[in-house]
């Protein structure tokens, strides 16, 4: 079949990677700016949330994820991501204790009675990891056309259209029909005095990236916002306010720059949306907090649901 894809974030590469290794004849169509999976700290593991709860289907959506990864880095000569692992701080001794009790999963690691190694953690060079793939699926003779698409109809010659966006989807849906909200993160990219040897996650982050010397330290969450912009004032108050909990020789960061990104979140749970909307139209969006974690797997519904 002949599909066109809106989106080359997570859900769209994913989903573009998917459907030509079965054979369809694939078009990217992305409006060329740089969405949420471009600034993305990275974050990769299924303990996501205030309770550290493991996410459903987090053994599949970690092996589908890591499938990917092995396919971008072999377009990469630099590193595209750090295996390393995760620390996760949870946020009291009630959490952690309760966590303790429950089965204990072979990647966890306590460290301390408030935080454990995530060892299937990974933190993800997201510019990087999206470029390796963008590059894996053009060995397969997919086109890439750098178009915005405003109407669907736009794309009549298609015989599937695959909706793969974040922010933007509000041009041809309800949010409040999809049950979806927008929430603006924000980051700061800076160089740390003492920095950890592996990414940290509690309140707040402090990620590694591609760069040795620089940290991402995340983030704000901003449901009420009247600007996509960066505001660094207002994002350096909030994280530091955040982080000083983690680490409190991060107020000697040397702040480089700030970056924000808007998500798509899902109301009422945190699995992505992969839904027929009619005979040519699938939707694919919502991927939330946990992009990275499930967009393999997501797209592999997907495929199910094409077929």
């Amino acid at each position: 079949m002949k599909i066109a894809i809106i989106g080359a974030g997570f859900a769209g590469l994913a989903s573009c990677w998917h459907l030509s290794n079965q054979g369809h004849q694939c078009t990217v169509f992305d409006s060329g700016k740089e969405g949420a999976s471009h600034v993305a700290t990275g974050l990769l593991h299924p303990y996501i949330g205030k309770e550290c709860k493991r996410s459903l289907y987090a053994d599949d959506a970690l092996e589908d994820a890591r499938a990917l990864l092995h396919q971008a880095q072999l377009e990469i000569d630099a590193p595209i991501a750090d295996y390393s692992g995760i620390i996760r701080i949870c946020p009291d001794l009630e959490t952690a204790e309760r966590l303790k009790k429950q089965l204990q999963y072979d990647d966890i690691e306590w460290k301390c009675p408030l935080s454990f190694l995530i060892t299937s953690g990974i933190t993800v060079f997201s510019t990087l990891y999206l470029k390796g793939l963008r590059l894996s699926c053009e060995k397969l003779n997919i086109d890439f056309i750098t178009k915005e698409i405003f109407k669907l109809e736009e794309l009549v010659d298609f015989d599937r259209v695959i909706i793969a966006v974040g922010r933007g989807i509000e041009r041809w849906f309800d949010l409040k029909e999809l049950k979806l909200d927008l929430l603006k993160g924000q980051a700061l990219t800076a160089q740390l005095e003492d920095p950890p040897k592996v990414s940290i996650v509690g309140s707040g982050y402090i990620g590694r990236t591609s760069q040795k010397d620089l940290y991402c330290l995340g983030s704000t969450y901003e449901r009420s916002f009247t600007s996509d912009d960066p505001d660094r004032n207002f994002a350096e108050l909030e994280i530091f306010s955040k982080l000083k909990k983690i680490d409190p020789s991060v107020k000697n960061a040397k702040v480089q720059s700030c970056h924000s990104g808007v998500r798509v979140c899902p109301k009422g749970h945190y699995l992505p949306i992969v839904s027929q909307l009619d005979d040519r139209h699938f939707l694919f969006t919502g991927l939330g907090s946990r992009g990275l974690l499930y967009h393999g797997w997501a797209s592999k519904q997907l495929l199910n649901i094409l077929r």
